[in-house]
């Protein structure tokens, strides 16, 4: 769990940086980028390949010489160089081996399936049927998809068009930058204390004093 936890974290920290880099600082006109300049991600991790419910609802991907390479410390410069204008999604595996690059995720599914799903009245508008704050386009509609029919995995979209970043889970939005899209916040895991650990703990708060 620690573990999990230390690559999602990574991941949005990396996001973020990117977001404060391209979106949250004014822009010259010479350096002004347009949209289709600018990065967008959509990151699938603890993907599992013998899975028949994460394999069958991913398609294509592109042939990188980076697939089926580990993940160590290179996460920074894969997204923020290699992979910066990534078509697709970007798929990890359980085991920090890069699965896809450029993968297309299979969407069967009506929003308002996922929202009665989600206990959500269903809306015309399809984003804040899903618990999205505003309008946002297939690959953040996909994301939240993906994560509620990939049993398991973690998915993170960075957009395109406002550099906003989220986090789903369970087809839940569990992180975001707009606090407000936050459906349910996860719960710390209570740590379990032995015996042994509250016996030592007592020892240096009330030592025994050294025999005479």
């Amino acid at each position: 769990m620690a573990k999990e936890e230390d690559l999602n974290s990574k991941i949005i920290g990396i996001l973020l940086r990117l977001k404060e880099e391209w979106y949250d600082r004014e822009f010259s006109k010479e350096e002004l980028l347009d949209d289709e300049k600018r990065p967008g991600y959509l990151i699938i991790t603890k993907f599992n390949h013998q899975k028949k419910s994460h394999t069958k609802n991913l398609v294509g991907g592109t042939k990188h010489p980076l697939v089926g390479s580990i993940i160590k410390d290179d996460l920074p410069h894969l997204l923020r160089d290699t992979l910066l204008y990534t078509d697709g999604a970007i798929v990890i595996g359980k085991d920090k081996v890069l699965h896809r690059i450029g993968a297309r995720i299979l969407n069967n599914v009506h929003p308002s399936t996922i929202a009665k799903r989600l206990q959500k009245e269903e809306e015309e508008d399809e984003s804040r049927m899903l618990g999205f704050a505003q309008e946002v386009n297939t690959r953040h509609v996909n994301a939240i998809y993906a994560s509620w029919i990939m049993k398991g995995t973690t998915v993170f979209t960075m957009s395109a068009k406002t550099g906003e970043i989220r986090m789903y889970k369970k087809g839940k939005i569990r992180y975001s930058t707009i606090p407000e899209e936050i459906q349910e916040r996860e719960k710390p895991k209570k740590k379990i204390i032995l015996v042994s650990e509250i016996k030592d703990r007592r020892r240096k708060k009330n030592p025994i004093p050294f025999p005479l």
